[in-house]
């Protein structure tokens, strides 16, 4: 079965960035899973992870840049 990453923008056709998107653990901030996905633009990954974090901790990170930390509300 093919996986299809569901979070890349279409309709560009410039080439997709990948990023790494870290959910931390609430209690000691250690990384508990993490999520990649491709977008365009560092911009529109800070979307994304703004729509569906639902106020988690979690850091976003592109190779090895972190771009930002989302802390818990």
């Amino acid at each position: 079965m093919e996986y299809e990453r569901p979070f890349r923008s279409r309709g560009s056709a410039a080439p997709m960035v990948q990023y790494r998107l870290y959910y931390l653990d609430s209690v000691d901030h250690l990384i508990s899973h993490s999520f990649e996905f491709e977008a365009d633009s560092d911009e529109a990954a800070v979307r994304l992870v703004e729509s569906f974090r639902e106020g988690r901790p979690v850091e976003l990170w592109r190779g090895a840049t972190k771009l930002k930390t989302w802390p818990k509300p």
